[in-house]
C-alpha cells in the first residue's frame, strides 16, 4: 500500500523517484537562462562603452584641429618675438597643451605618439627660450621642427585620413613648416631665413 493519491500514483511515484533529477535539470534551465541574460547585458555594456570611446574619440579629433592650429599660431608668434627685440613675447598655449594631454589616450597610438613629440618639443623650447641666451637662429630652427610636427597630423585631425607619418620631418616639410611660420617677415629677415635653411638641409634628419 502506498501513500500517494487515488488516480495519480503513478504520476506521484516518478515525481517521488525522480525528484533530485527533475530540479537538477530545472536549476540547470534556470543557470542557463542567467547566463544568457548576464551574456546579454555583457553584451550591451560593452557596446555603450565602444559606442562612449568612439564618441570621445571623434571628439578628441575635433579637439586636436583647434590645438593644432593655435600650436602654429604660436611657432609664428614666436620667430617673429625672436626676430624683433622690441615684440613682447607671446602668450604660451599651455590651455592647449593640457587639452593635448587629456586626449590622446583616446586617439589612435601614431597619432598619440606624434602629439607625445609636440608636447615634449614644445616643452624644450618653452624652458629654452626662457633664458637670457637668445639664439635666434637655432632657436627658429627648432620651432620649424615643432611646426612640422604640428603639420603631419592636419590632415589626420581633418579627418583626410587615417594615417600619420611616423618619420621624421622630411626637408621638404621643414621648409614648408619654416615658410608658414615666418609668412612674408621672410623677406624681412632673409640672412637668418637663409641660414636656418641651410641648417635645414645639412640636417640628416630631415634627409
Amino acid at each position: 500500500m502506498n501513500d500517494f493519491p487515488a488516480g495519480h500514483s503513478s504520476l506521484y511515484q516518478f515525481l517521488y523517484y525522480w525528484q533530485t533529477l527533475i530540479s537538477g535539470v530545472l536549476a540547470l534551465i534556470a543557470a542557463i537562462i542567467t547566463i544568457m541574460k548576464l551574456s546579454e547585458q555583457i553584451q550591451v555594456q560593452e557596446r555603450q562603452h565602444t559606442e562612449t570611446r568612439q564618441s570621445k574619440a571623434w571628439a578628441a579629433r575635433a579637439m586636436l584641429l583647434l590645438c593644432l592650429s593655435a600650436i602654429s599660431k604660436y611657432t609664428s608668434e614666436m620667430a617673429l618675438w625672436l626676430l624683433d627685440n622690441n615684440r613682447e613675447r607671446p602668450n604660451s598655449p599651455d590651455e592647449v597643451i593640457k587639452i593635448l594631454v587629456e586626449k590622446i589616450e583616446f586617439l589612435p597610438a601614431n597619432a598619440s605618439k606624434k602629439i607625445f613629440e609636440i608636447i615634449k618639443q614644445y616643452q624644450i623650447m618653452e624652458a629654452r627660450t626662457r633664458t637670457r641666451d637668445r639664439q635666434t637662429n637655432d632657436h627658429i630652427y627648432e620651432f620649424s621642427y615643432l611646426r612640422a610636427l604640428a603639420d603631419s597630423l592636419f590632415e589626420f585631425a581633418r579627418e583626410e585620413t587615417n594615417q600619420v607619418q611616423e618619420r621624421e620631418p622630411t626637408r621638404d616639410n621643414m621648409v614648408c613648416a619654416l615658410d608658414g611660420m615666418l609668412g612674408l617677415d621672410r623677406y624681412h629677415h632673409q640672412h637668418v631665413y637663409d641660414q636656418v635653411l641651410e641648417r635645414i638641409n645639412r640636417a640628416p634628419r630631415h634627409a
